[in-house]
């Protein structure tokens, strides 16, 4: 009999938690689903909001600095990233970092 051990990183934990939110989130009825947005808040005190369109998850909707976007999922070596080619929204674990033509404008932004 051989025993199996399973490493999980702390990110990997993190994520894990961000999309057993986003599943539960798919429980609720219609509507109620639809309208689950995830706060994220940032160092500087500014707040990063995202509805992930689930179970696909080919976009996700943004809010932030006043506008609302639609940013399609794109391949991404860690995380999950969504991007317009202008817009990014990155979401690895529970911290997202927004970056617009290629400049940070916020990350370490934590889920609430």
């Amino acid at each position: 009999m051989h025993a199996f051990r399973i490493v999980v990183t702390a990110s990997e934990r993190s994520l894990a938690a961000v999309a057993l939110a986003a599943m539960l989130s798919c429980a609720q009825t219609g509507k109620e689903a639809e309208q689950k947005w995830f706060s994220f808040r940032c160092p500087d005190g500014q707040t990063v909001m995202a509805q992930f369109q689930l179970p696909e998850d080919k976009f996700v909707n943004v809010r932030f600095a006043g506008r609302e976007l639609r940013l399609p999922h794109v391949i991404s070596g860690s995380g999950a990233r969504y991007s317009d080619g202008k817009t990014t929204f990155w979401n690895r674990g529970e911290s997202v970092l927004m970056q617009i033509d290629d400049k940070i404008v916020v990350q370490d932004c934590m889920l609430q």
